[in-house]
């Protein structure tokens, strides 16, 4: 096997390597007793693994938390790295094949190519042969859309549900990038009515008893009463006190005519603690280590704060570029600090 197939092989296995991804399991210790269902017996009275293995879970929350980081950025590293392997081979293909119909060696052709030139002209050279080359190439250059899993069931979502283009965003509420991209989040829904959803998931950047994590499970309790989007509407707007999460919640809930007895249940209880440790670990998953980080029906944008860039891939699925082919060159979105990254 090819070091580029190995690298896409080894990125989509560990997409289907996440037990049951469509509903990301919380942390689990590894391995069990030899008698299912305990862990000890003394004098008639069981201790079930349940009662411990929770507890051992709260206790390392914080290694878990610091174990995301990591995983996350080497995922995402997998992930660049398998694209960017894939675009090496199509321009040695590409250029493979030019030199062979000319009878020349690769070196030869180059070297023909950018006439002898100091060694930057011959960089710039090469980039100009390579543009033409694949614009000839047409549609004998076969580039499928990379695109990671992303169960969006039961999240909080915006738009219509049919629509043909889902937008993904994981952010983190007190991430001021994530607060400075919501406008511009939400005018995609006003440019294309009817034809985008915009569905919330949450990379909280704290451990379950961190201000970021409580105050994603505060939305999500407010989800489950349909009032999400009012809550973090007035958290990104600055009308929520970060510092007396539970005051602000009841009087959140109180305002918004809520129930507000099961809405601090929801919160004081931590019902929804797994549901927000799933979302990181799912996020850490397919690569995501920080926020803000957007997705358009799977596919990663580059820098999720150019609005520009989500516009022209929304436009891209619209379209139909990334259903299935595309011409080679259409994915080739630009990324952070003007890099051409093939996502």
């Amino acid at each position: 096997m090819k070091r580029s197939d190995a690298l896409l092989v080894g990125w989509i296995g560990l997409f289907l390597a996440v037990p049951g991804f469509s509903a990301v399991s919380p942390p689990r210790v590894p391995g069990g007793a030899d008698a299912p269902g305990l862990l000890a017996v003394v004098h008639g009275e069981a201790l079930a693994p349940e009662t411990v293995h929770r507890a051992v879970i709260e206790n390392t929350e914080q290694e878990r938390f610091e174990r995301l980081f990591h995983v996350g950025k080497y995922n995402f590293v997998l992930f660049a790295a398998t694209l960017q392997e894939r675009e090496r081979w199509i321009e040695d293909r590409l250029l493979a094949l030019a030199a062979e119909r000319e009878g020349l060696s690769v070196e030869d052709y180059l070297r023909r190519e950018a006439g002898g030139a100091s060694a930057e002209a011959q960089a710039s050279a090469r980039s100009q042969l390579l543009a033409r080359l694949r614009q000839a190439a047409g549609d004998s250059v076969h580039v499928p859309a990379f695109r990671v899993p992303l169960d969006v069931r039961d999240a909080p979502a915006l738009g219509n549900p049919a629509s043909a283009v889902t937008i993904v965003s994981f952010v983190d509420f007190f991430c001021g990038q994530c607060k400075a991209m919501e406008p511009a989040l939400l005018a995609l829904l006003e440019k294309f009515p009817g034809k985008v959803q915009l569905v919330a998931k949450h990379f909280a950047l704290s451990p379950s008893d961190g201000q970021s994590f409580r105050f994603v499970e505060a939305a999500l309790c407010a989800h489950e009463q349909g009032k999400y989007w009012e809550f973090r509407r007035e958290l990104f707007a600055g009308r929520l006190h970060e510092d007396d999460l539970e005051g602000e919640a009841f009087r959140f809930a109180a305002r918004l005519g809520m129930d507000t007895g099961r809405y601090l249940t929801c919160l004081e209880a931590r019902l929804l603690v797994d549901r927000v440790r799933n979302e990181q670990e799912e996020g850490a998953a397919i690569g995501v280590f920080g926020t803000p980080v957007v997705f358009v029906n799977g596919r990663r944008v580059p820098n999720a704060q150019d609005s520009a860039l989500v516009e022209r891939m929304i436009r891209l699925e619209l379209a139909g570029a990334g259903q299935g082919h595309e011409q080679a060159g259409d994915h080739r979105l630009p990324g952070p600090e003007s890099a051409e990254y093939p996502w």
